[in-house]
C-alpha cells in the first residue's frame, strides 16, 4: 500500500530542491488511474492537499511533458492546476 502511494504522488507531484516542484504527465494516466484505486480516499486528500500547498508557495512549477522534459507552467496552467486540486480536495476531504 506504502509503494502504491508512493507511485500516485510521484506521478503527480515531484518537488525539487525546496524551489521548483513538476507536475507528472498526463501520459501516466493509465498507470495513475491503476494506482489511484489502490490508496484510500485519505490519501487521496493528502495529496490533493499537498499539490494545491505546492502549487500555492513555489516560484516554478514544472511538468514533464511528452518526451520527458520538465517545462515550466505559466500562470494559466498554474491556475488550472490549482483548480483540479480544489476540485479533488472537495470530493476526496470530506469538509476538513
Amino acid at each position: 500500500m506504502k509503494n502504491a502511494l508512493a507511485i500516485a504522488m510521484s506521478l503527480w507531484l515531484i518537488c525539487m530542491s525546496g524551489i521548483s516542484c513538476s507536475v507528472g504527465v498526463k501520459e501516466k494516466d493509465e498507470k495513475q488511474s491503476e494506482v489511484m484505486e489502490t490508496i484510500t480516499r485519505q490519501q487521496r486528500c493528502d495529496i490533493a492537499k499537498r499539490n494545491f500547498n505546492m502549487l500555492n508557495t513555489k516560484k516554478a512549477v514544472y511538468e514533464e511533458n511528452e518526451r520527458g522534459d520538465l517545462v515550466q507552467l505559466n500562470d494559466a496552467q498554474i491556475a488550472q492546476r490549482k483548480s483540479e486540486s480544489e476540485t479533488s480536495i472537495r470530493k476526496y476531504c470530506d469538509n476538513e
